[in-house]
């Protein structure tokens, strides 16, 4: 996945979200870390690294000013 962004008010996070999901057609999750005390917005479910940073590459092109900060997570299977 491609995290967006990290936010400590549900809203913001809401925004991002919705923004996101309108953009890219893709599943966007919203996953509150407890440990952090954060809303963590993240975008697509991607077979590899590799396509997960193309599509980084993308949102950066597209949005450098929104998603500058957007970096690839891998989740635990």
């Amino acid at each position: 996945m491609v995290q967006i962004g990290s936010f400590k008010e549900a809203k913001y996070a809401s925004t991002v979200q919705a923004v996101a999901r309108e953009r890219y057609k893709l599943p966007v999750v919203n996953d509150y870390n407890t440990a952090r005390r954060r809303y963590q917005i993240r975008v697509g479910f991607f077979e590899t690294k590799q396509t997960a940073n193309e599509f980084l590459l993308k949102l950066r092109t597209d949005y450098p000013q929104e998603y500058k900060d957007a970096w690839v997570v891998q989740l635990n299977k």
